[in-house]
């Protein structure tokens, strides 16, 4: 572990790091938002949608099973 500089004390280099990953988190969620969630809100499973923003994985668990299904031949 480095030695904090003078003037700064180790948990204020230890909050600097926390707010980097907040940052980092927000960035995730958005992207999921927009891929996955919105997604899903477009092909009609709003209660997908609705839950995804309490737990984010089920906007990708949601849109992996309602994947487009291949077109059937037609005669």
């Amino acid at each position: 572990m480095r030695p904090a500089p003078v003037g700064e004390s180790l948990d204020e280099s230890k909050g600097e790091t926390v707010w980097w990953g907040i940052g980092i988190g927000a960035f995730l969620y958005m992207i999921l938002l927009l891929i996955f969630g919105l997604g899903l809100a477009y092909k009609g499973r709003w209660a997908l949608f609705l839950i995804g923003f309490i737990f984010p994985i089920v906007w990708i668990v949601g849109y992996a099973i309602y994947a487009r299904k291949p077109a059937t031949a037609q005669a």
